[in-house]
């Protein structure tokens, strides 16, 4: 019963492992095993030791090499033996391959290199020369053409200063000092010690301006009080008080008076034209100009 049931786990394995030592024994380098991996050549005889086989004439690389010039085969010499075949024994060095052309060691690097100096050399030499961009030279001075004088350009005239046109103005109450018991009372403490309300200044004006339009200015610029009024008799401004100092503060004759250059015009101050270099002087009369050489102008 057993080995109905197990025979072929018995005999599968014994067929694979006799299948694989039939293989190995005629497959395998096995000696006696047929002609399969055996050496048919024939042995060399006993007490002799093979040589390898030269040539009698020496060829162009055996010449030129070092060894194959200056002495046989380092290897060791064979005995003579008449057994031993001729291509066993080590030659001579033959007279056609002593004869023949050799290289010395020496100069041998020298031949190897020339190649490589000429190789290195050709590319330099073959190599195009760099171009630098052309400049061209700027011409000297005595190459450059001449210019004509009327290229030449014109020299530009320095700059004239513009001229400003200005006058002098100055206002004094000075009179008031010597009628003191006829001034209001409320006015005694605002009247200068000096009589000086505004000293001798320089103003701009442009031209065309009135006397008027110079002392409205001068009084601004210098924060000094000044009220007029329009007069149509006279059809000018009128001052009626400077420093607030009026009119009538010292007396009936008493207010104000211009002059120019030392002259009193004798028409109101929106008249008069200022001029360059005029000097005004507004003056306080208390005698309507008499006291200030005026007589009777108009203020």
């Amino acid at each position: 019963m057993w080995w109905k049931k197990n025979k072929f786990k018995v005999i599968v394995p014994v067929l694979i492992v006799a299948v694989l030592v039939v293989a190995f024994y005629f497959g395998g380098d096995h000696r006696g095993s047929g002609s399969w991996g055996t050496d048919t050549s024939p042995s060399p005889a006993a007490g002799t030791e093979t040589v390898p086989e030269t040539t009698a004439s020496a060829s162009p690389s055996a010449s030129a090499s070092p060894a194959a010039s200056a002495s046989p085969s380092p290897e060791k010499p064979v005995p003579e033996q008449s057994s031993a075949p001729a291509a066993s024994r080590t030659p001579e060095p033959s007279a056609a391959a002593s004869s023949s052309p050799s290289v010395s060691p020496s100069a041998s690097p020298e031949a190897s290199e020339t190649p490589e100096a000429s190789a290195s050399a050709e590319p330099s030499a073959s190599a195009e020369p760099s171009v630098e961009p052309s400049v061209e030279p700027s011409p000297s001075p005595s190459e450059m053409p001449p210019v004509s004088p009327s290229e030449e350009p014109e020299p530009t005239p320095p700059e004239q200063e513009e001229h400003k046109l200005t006058c002098t103005l100055s206002i004094s109450c000075a009179t008031i000092l010597d009628n003191m018991e006829l001034c209001d009372p409320d006015k005694r403490e605002i009247i200068p010690s000096d009589g000086w309300i505004l000293g001798p200044v320089t103003v701009e004006f442009e031209e065309g301006e009135s006397a008027f339009d110079v002392l409205q200015r001068a009084t601004r610029e210098h924060g000094i009080h000044f009220e007029y009024s329009f007069s149509p008799f006279y059809n000018s401004a009128y001052v009626e008080g400077i420093a607030n100092i009026y009119e009538f503060d010292v007396g009936e004759l008493s207010g104000w008076m211009y002059s120019v250059n030392d002259w009193f015009p004798g028409f109101g101050l929106s008249g008069y034209a200022v001029k360059d270099g005029d000097v005004f002087k507004w003056l306080y009369t208390c005698d309507l100009g008499a006291d200030i050489g005026g007589g009777y102008a108009v203020g």
